[in-house]
């Protein structure tokens, strides 16, 4: 994506595998998720 010039962001929470352990690691995804949907498929969040 960097090498197409397409804007991303990457998350990484420390001590987390494939899920979430930690709930405010699972809400903090869940934000990111819903203002990256807003901001490309011109919602609200």
């Amino acid at each position: 994506m960097r090498q197409s010039g397409i804007d991303y962001e990457h998350l990484l929470f420390q001590a987390e595998g494939h899920g979430f352990a930690k709930p405010e690691n699972n809400l903090k995804f869940h934000a990111a998720a819903e203002a990256f949907l807003a901001k490309y498929l011109d919602g609200r969040h």
